[in-house]
């Protein structure tokens, strides 16, 4: 009994225990850290708690964790203070911009408690030793992500001064400014007259991703000479003769600045084929002192030469908002050229140093290094002279270009490539659409930018990429690659980065879309053509009122403003030409006068007419403050414009112009007048006929304001003004009346003519789409009895190929596909062509969207033409270097034919998404100039031609619409282009029908159909870009 109760009693006690425990375990909960900003540092602390054995303190700046890892800044704390666990890290300023990043472990008792913090923005913590820029600006406890804010003067670290600024930039800058800034300003400029650094901070690490590594480590000090900055490699043996670089150990934690793996990063441990990084070099960057979003960045700098070296002049993300795994958070480079004097690709592409690339890197694989990046290429290497480079980085794109000189530009969209669902949740631009600091340097060899088997003039790229003895590979051939380095250093001349600038010289849309009443209303002219037609000499007269010593304005313009002063009154300040020139010069400029903010709806002006004296009244109006107006009389003008603000005695504008001619009955007087009320600036046109009475009449012709003069001809007759719809077909009704089919075969015509189709009726309207479409048939016979629209009359063999009848017999083809072709009755001469079409998806299939001079006949074969678009219906094709023009690379073209064949001159577009053009509708854009073609899509310009043999030919006729789709075609698919493992059937080979009817991937052809949605041509004046 006694042993029975003994045992119940120490049941008791042990579940009292037990209980006790899960109350001692459970009754705990890590608190959240407390950041406290110290004056040369920082303290992270929590309170005390009976059971705490010790604490330990993990913090990251801009950085979140992605497990419980060592932090950038680590302590262990073995003991309370003051009733708090807490530990000072010290030599740790933070920055405004900083975003501290904390997670906790705790030892309560036997149990081990880890916790994270909430991200802790440095500007929102409490203490006096915030950053100066935390108290000096209005806008710490906003987003600085989202926050647009602006700067005046160059960032040196110092207090900005005050100014007031009508627009705004959308310019994001870190530290953040203390008062807003004025748009298009300076806001960092580094000129290297020294070294600052407190301002570029040197990296000490070694590249961390195994897979985009670079054979380097980054250590040691750049230098600056003579205002440059000098960043040059030297070899392992230089930096450590001390350690060999196949047997070494070295730990560079004291002073390493990785954070993201830090035992990777820092310490550096050589083991079999594993050896030391073969080369040292400067990095450095402003992390720790200027981030921006959005801007213009202009780097002057001259690039290394030597194989395998490449220049960093790179954009980091401050914060990695979007991961931190390889290029998550994305990296924006402004320029890059290999040092190679010479490197091909397998297929022969140069890459060269005479090859510029700029753009966007998103994957660490060498292969997708340049999907999303620009070039341009020289016939010398960019490293033989300084250039400029810049990035234009806005909230829409990312535009690049070389001594002032644009060469490519990248548009939102990148989430569509699906490299990280992330970015989805950020904006059009991310993971652009976060603050990036500046960093400068070079890189060596890795598997980055180099893919595999390149070859120089003399060797092959002496390592394999990922391969565990890459490194050695590169190490032990530095007899072929060391003696190129005769230019091994990146040299940097200044760096600067001004605020973005949202509108800078305005076209007519443009200004439609950006303009506001209290900022900016504006008559802008475009002169090109008369001071190009007068010779006139046009020099401006600006008000440094509103804009600073550096504004130049361009003579193309006149520029209108209103700004509004201290005192809220408006006053409007003009920026014009004074010139001289004959009357008809000045007609034209007033003919091509538009306004864009409003029409004065009443008759408020009256003009009397007394020989050679004209009298100009405005109507009384108690809102009317100013009145300014020239005057086309006849053949003569004044001879400048009148700026009129004083009233008469009535309380009205009155002004008496003499002139040279007397004016009579039905002479015609041509007034434009600006008036400014006191709330907004109005514009008109008067064109007026003198009547018997002497008074100026309205006439009912076209306002003039509206007109900017065309270069468009259609049916032989010059358009008078640009920008009118002069063809439009949205297809909304049944009828293709203003189309005419092209029926014939084209199985039997002449390479490269040959195509494998017969052009019949294929073509259906529905929901206001034209759909062209292509289908296989299985005729054994082929005959066009009616409506066969081959011009080979008076040859019977040469009709009948075309029209039939045929038989499949003997060698004789049959078409195999049927499909359609349309061309217009429309003709014209210069002028924007606009096609919203979805284009086909299917092997060997091939849209026809051209312009054809009207001197020709559809269905003639080697003819000129220009090719507005076109893309592939393949989904995977190569040429012959291995080249992609399958269906995701756009091509515009001109197509000219001499004895010695056709020539094309192309322009190029490929979809950074790997997308095929038909998989939606786009918008193509062919917009052709006496002295050059554009090519556009949705908008973005992708090419444009100026060989003078393209412009002479098209210069000689006006030119017709064709729509069309065609299935193979010696043209469009050349046998001597295309990679020849990619096709099996040879063009005007006897049996090319056959082979392609059988070889065919009836399969890919998931659309066969051009659809258009509409096609418009509109006219365009010569500076339409």
């Amino acid at each position: 009994m006694r042993a029975a109760k003994r045992l119940h009693t120490e049941k008791l006690l042990l579940l009292f225990f037990l209980c006790r425990s899960i109350v001692v375990i459970f009754s705990y909960k890590l608190p959240a850290a407390l950041v406290e900003p110290l004056a040369n540092g920082f303290r992270v602390s929590i309170p005390d708690d009976r059971g705490i054995k010790s604490v330990a303190f993990n913090v990251n700046r801009n950085r979140n964790f992605t497990d419980f890892e060592e932090g950038e800044f680590s302590a262990q704390v073995r003991e309370p203070e003051d009733g708090r666990w807490q530990h000072d890290f010290e030599r740790a300023a933070l920055r405004a911009h900083d975003t501290l990043y904390i997670w906790t472990n705790v030892q309560h008792g036997n149990v081990i408690y880890r916790d994270k913090s909430l991200p802790q923005p440095v500007c929102q913590l409490s203490g006096k030793n915030l950053p100066t820029e935390c108290s000096m600006s209005p806008y710490q406890h906003q987003n600085r992500e989202t926050t647009t804010v602006k700067n005046d003067e160059v960032y040196k670290g110092s207090t900005s001064k005050s100014l007031s600024c009508a627009e705004q930039s959308e310019t994001v800058m870190s530290p953040p400014p203390s008062q807003p800034l004025c748009k298009g300003q300076l806001i960092f400029e580094e000129e290297f007259e020294n070294l600052n650094e407190s301002r570029w901070l040197h990296d000490v690490r070694a590249p961390l991703d195994s897979t985009d590594a670079e054979f380097v480590l980054y250590d040691g000090k750049a230098r600056v000479q003579g205002g440059q900055l000098i960043i040059e490699p030297r070899l392992w043996s230089s930096y450590r003769p001390d350690l060999h670089i196949t047997n070494a150990h070295l730990d560079l934690s004291d002073r390493c600045t990785g954070t993201h793996n830090r035992q990777k990063e820092c310490v550096l441990l050589t083991s079999g084929p594993l050896i030391m990084p073969p080369v040292v070099v400067p990095r450095l960057s402003t992390k720790e002192s200027f981030g921006f979003k959005y801007g213009r960045v202009d780097i002057r700098a001259r690039l290394p030469k030597g194989d395998w070296l490449i220049p960093l002049l790179l954009l980091e993300p401050l914060m990695e908002s979007y991961g931190q795994t390889g290029y998550e958070s994305g990296q924006l480079r402004v320029a890059m050229a290999r040092g190679n004097d010479q490197l091909r690709l397998p297929h022969g592409k140069l890459i060269d140093g005479r090859t510029l690339f700029a753009g966007a890197v998103l994957s660490t694989e060498a292969s997708q290094r340049e999907d999303f990046m620009v070039q341009q290429r020289r016939s010398v290497h960019f490293g033989d002279d300084f250039h400029v480079y810049s990035l234009i980085w806005s909230s829409q794109s990312l535009r690049f270009s070389i001594d002032g000189q644009e060469y490519g530009e990248l548009l939102t969209g990148f989430a569509e490539s699906d490299l990280n669902p992330s970015w989805r949740r950020g904006g059009p631009m991310a993971p652009f659409d976060r603050m990036f600091y500046i960093t400068l340097g070079l890189s060596v060899g890795g598997f980055g930018d180099f893919v595999d088997k390149l070859r120089t003039s003399s060797f092959e790229k002496p390592w394999i990429n990922k391969h565990p003895q890459a490194k050695l590979q590169f190490w032990r051939s530095q007899e072929q690659w060391l003696p190129t380095w005769k230019q091994p250093k990146l040299l940097v001349d200044y760096v600067r980065v001004y605020l973005m600038i949202i509108v800078t010289y305005l076209t007519e849309d443009a200004a439609k879309k950006h303009i506001s009443s209290n900022i900016l209303v504006g008559i802008i002219v475009q002169m090109w053509i008369a001071s190009h037609i007068c010779h006139a000499d046009l020099p401006v007269v600006a008000y440094k009122e509103l804009f600073s010593d550096q504004f130049k304005p361009q003579k193309k313009y006149i520029y209108i403003y209103k700004n509004t002063s201290n005192n809220n009154s408006t006053h409007l300040l003009i920026f014009y030409f004074i010139f001289k020139m004959q009357f008809k010069c000045l007609l034209y400029l007033m003919g091509c006068f538009f306004a864009l903010m409003y029409a004065f709806e009443k008759n408020d002006i009256e003009v009397i007419v007394k020989g050679k004296e004209v009298e100009i009244n405005v109507h009384d109006d108690p809102e009317l403050k100013t009145f300014f107006f020239s005057t086309d009389i006849g053949e003569e003008c004044t001879s400048d414009y009148k700026f009129v603000h004083n009233h008469n005695a009535n309380n009205t504008f009155v002004y008496k112009i003499d002139i040279n001619k007397e004016l009579r009955k039905d002479d015609t007087l041509s007034i434009f007048g600006i008036f400014e009320t006191t709330d907004k600036v109005i514009s008109k046109t008067y064109d007026l006929i003198i009547d018997e009475s002497g008074r100026g009449v309205k006439q009912d012709i076209p306002q003039r304001s509206d007109c900017i003069k065309s270069e468009t001809v259609v049916n032989f007759k010059e358009q008078p003004c640009s920008q009118v719809l002069v063809f439009k077909d949205d297809f909304d009704d049944q009828s293709l009346s203003g189309w005419t089919y092209e029926i014939r075969s084209r199985v039997l015509d002449p390479v490269p003519d040959q195509e494998f189709v017969a052009y019949m009726k294929n073509t259906k309207l529905n929901n206001g789409l034209l759909y062209l479409y292509a289908n296989w048939v299985n005729d054994t016979h082929f005959h066009i009895a009616e409506g066969c629209t081959s011009k080979h009359n008076g040859d019977i063999n040469k009709l009948m190929r075309q029209c039939g009848p045929l038989k499949l017999k003997g060698g004789v083809s049959i078409p195999p596909v049927h499909s359609a072709k349309l061309h217009s009755s429309f003709t014209f001469k210069y002028g924007r062509v606009e096609i919203r079409a979805r284009l086909p998806i299917g092997d060997w299939l091939f849209p026809y969207l051209l312009l054809q001079p009207a001197n020709t006949q559809s269905e003639d074969n080697y003819v000129n033409h220009l090719r507005i678009v076109y893309a592939r219906g393949n989904k995977r094709l190569q040429d012959k270097n291995s080249l992609p023009i399958g269906g995701d690379v756009l091509f515009g073209s001109a197509v000219l034919w001499s004895q010695d064949g056709a020539r094309e001159h192309m322009t190029i577009k490929r979809n950074l998404y790997n997308k095929q053009f038909g998989d939606k509708f786009h918008i193509y854009t062919l917009i052709w100039h006496k002295d050059r073609i554009i090519f556009k899509v949705d908008g973005l310009k992708y090419g444009t031609i100026t060989h003078p043999d393209v412009l002479r030919t098209f210069d000689l006729n006006e030119c017709f619409l064709v729509l069309g789709l065609t299935a193979g075609g010696g043209l469009n698919f050349p046998h001597d282009y295309l990679m020849p493992e990619q096709v099996k059937f040879m063009n005007g080979a006897v049996k090319a029908t056959e082979l392609f009817t059988e070889q065919a991937v009836r399969e890919s052809w998931i659309q066969p159909n051009l659809v258009i949605d509409y096609v418009h041509v509109y006219t365009t004046h010569v500076n339409e870009e």
